[in-house]
């Protein structure tokens, strides 16, 4: 039973390190992302949104909700992982704060998905409510919804669309969706199954 014990400990420790590092690698790359931008008015185009959905290519759902909450806390706290180095709460509830704050929500239900076109579904699902909350959350800086739309939301549409294309290249070269493997990459351990053999 000792070595059985053992070598399911060992996996679960391996598993746990996997998880963080992954954690750890999107919250990184969601921060460089940010900084890979061009200014458009109160809404600048960056990589945030392509590293936020390869959250929830990479984690499981739970998992990826934490890195992209993990990313907002350290913003909140004042370290430069924001847009144009910004941090704090005056960017983080300012004008672009409703974007930012879906970003959560969005790698998690990207994350749920267990087939090629139900990801794609969960891609485009995830990016109309980053619209959604981010155009209602800056129509109170910009004194209405269609002002917002205008400046946040359609002349983004093409370049987010260009992204999901590309994640779904991805996600077929990870061949996350074939038939023996609909988990993400990093998937968590079963201990009952471990035990069972």
């Amino acid at each position: 039973m000792k070595p059985i014990r053992s070598s399911v400990d060992n996996i679960l420790r391996k598993s746990n390190t996997r998880e963080l590092a992954l954690t750890g690698l999107f919250v990184s790359l969601t921060a460089v992302g940010s900084q890979i931008s061009i200014p458009l008015g109160p809404v600048p185009w960056t990589l945030q949104v392509f590293f936020v959905c390869l959250t929830g290519v990479f984690l499981p759902a739970k998992e990826a909700f934490f890195a992209q909450s993990l990313y907002l806390l350290l913003g909140l706290l004042g370290f430069p992982v924001f847009s144009r180095f910004g941090s704090g709460i005056p960017f983080l509830f300012g004008p672009t704060g409703g974007f930012l704050l879906t970003f959560p929500l969005m790698a998690f239900i990207i994350a749920k998905a267990r087939s090629l076109a139900a990801f794609a579904a969960t891609c485009c699902l995830s990016l109309a409510l980053l619209y959604l909350f981010g155009a209602l959350w800056l129509s109170f800086y910009l004194g209405s919804i269609e002002k917002a739309l205008l400046v946040g939301v359609l002349p983004f549409l093409g370049w987010d669309l260009l992204k999901v294309f590309f994640i779904i290249r991805i996600v077929k070269r990870t061949g996350r969706f074939r038939t023996e493997n609909t988990e993400p990459v990093y998937a968590p351990i079963n201990v009952r199954d471990l035990k069972d053999r």
